[in-house]
């Protein structure tokens, strides 16, 4: 952690104060605990660990992360249900409830700024895109 830290303090100071990828976090989904899981690691491989603990509950299927440092999001299959979006909350250490809407839900994409979370959704009949804050609340087609 600390020659991550330092190297990007270089990167900063040498590159005109933009800041460098050595204290990122890269998210993928294994299945190397046995279940798909989402797992976690820096930028170098180094410091692997299995952040989600789905197990039986469900499986990730597909992730889009780290556009917000807050939280990241991703498909899954909770409890032998449909594709859900679920969520997991990096400052709190868990997973996080999101609404569960009818349908199919998938493809979660954070905006930006990562107050709103955009989603392809078959809530109300065909599958489109919806809008909805990061908490789920108010999802606008």
């Amino acid at each position: 952690m600390i020659a991550h830290k330092f190297a990007n303090e270089i990167i900063f100071r040498l590159g005109g104060g933009v800041n460098g990828i050595t204290e990122s976090k890269l998210y993928y989904i294994s299945n190397r605990s046995g279940r798909k899981e989402v797992w976690a690691m820096d930028y170098d491989g180094a410091d692997q660990n299995q952040i989600t603990h789905l197990g039986s509950a469900g499986f990730p299927v597909a992730a889009h992360f780290r556009l917000t440092p807050a939280a990241f999001a991703f498909s899954s299959y909770p409890k032998g249900s449909g594709l859900e979006i679920m969520m997991y909350s990096n400052e709190l250490g868990r997973m996080v409830n999101f609404p569960r809407f009818g349908g199919t839900n998938a493809t979660p994409a954070w905006a930006p700024d990562g107050t709103k979370l955009a989603f392809a959704s078959s809530m109300r009949g065909a599958m489109e895109i919806y809008v909805a804050d990061a908490s789920g609340a108010g999802p606008k087609r």
